[in-house]
This record gives structure tokens, sequence and C-alpha cells, in this order.
């Protein structure tokens, strides 16, 4: 149980790791690539978040908000690994909601149940971003049960 324990820790570690990097890049100010990760509106479904372009304010304050995310999250994780804990175990609990919460959706352009499927972030939605999100919600809920 140990040895998936620290397998569990090291998967979720990296992966926080490349997600952390690619939003420290666009909260900096990068613009490679936001047309994957921006939600696109192909039909009239009315967005339930705001809808903004690749370089406004709002997105670079929502990417250094996912960058402080991933750095706790991986400290979590270390701590766990080093001094488990009832604190360490509820906010891993929270993080899995989180991921949990995004791999279902909010029905229109992200997750399982989206509805917009005919753009290029729906593309990439469906076949990384979500499975991403279920994969994380695994492997921290895992965490926070075989503690």
């Amino acid at each position: 149980m140990e040895l998936l324990k620290h397998i569990l820790i090291v998967l979720d570690i990296v992966m926080s790791l490349a997600i952390l990097s690619v939003h420290a890049y666009w909260a900096c100010g990068g613009t490679k690539l936001t047309e994957y990760v921006l939600p696109a509106y192909k039909h009239n479904y009315k967005p339930h978040l705001m809808h903004v372009k690749a370089g406004d304010q709002p997105p670079a304050w929502a990417a250094w908000g996912v960058v402080f995310c991933f750095v706790v999250q991986i400290t979590l994780l270390i701590w766990d690994w080093v001094s488990p804990n009832i604190v360490v175990r509820v906010l891993l609990g929270v993080a899995t909601l989180v991921f949990f919460v995004r791999f279902i959706g909010e029905t229109n352009v992200v997750g399982i149940f989206k509805r917009e499927r005919d753009t290029v972030f729906a593309y990439w939605d469906t076949r990384l971003y979500t499975p991403v999100c279920f994969v994380f919600a695994l492997s921290l809920g895992a965490l926070v049960f075989i503690g």
C-alpha cells in the first residue's frame, strides 16, 4: 500500500508541475496555444462564465490562481508523503472534489456532459483536459482514503 501511495504522489506532482508550468506561461502573457484552451461557442449556448479573448487581464489572474492552487497541491502532496495528518487529508479531499466537478463539467462547453462538441477546445477537452481531471480526482481520492 505504501508503494501505491508513493506512486500516486509522484504521478500527481509531475502532472501538477506540467499544468502549473503552462498556466504560469499564460499568466506571464504567453499567447501560444490559447485557441486550444479557451472555450469557444460555435452554437448559441449562453456561457456560464465570462467569455474572454486571449491576452485579456482576467485570464492572467485566473492563470495565476491556477498556479497558486497547484503549488498548494504539490505542497500538500509532499507534506502527505512526509507527515500525513487529517488537515492534509481534508484539503486533498477538497482538491478531489474540485477535479471531479471539473470532470463532470457545466453542461455547455466543459466536462463529460458538454453540448458544444464542434470546436477545437471541445476536441481537446474530450481527449485531454477532462480525462486528466478524472485521473487527478481518482488519484487524489485514493490518497485520501489509503492514507
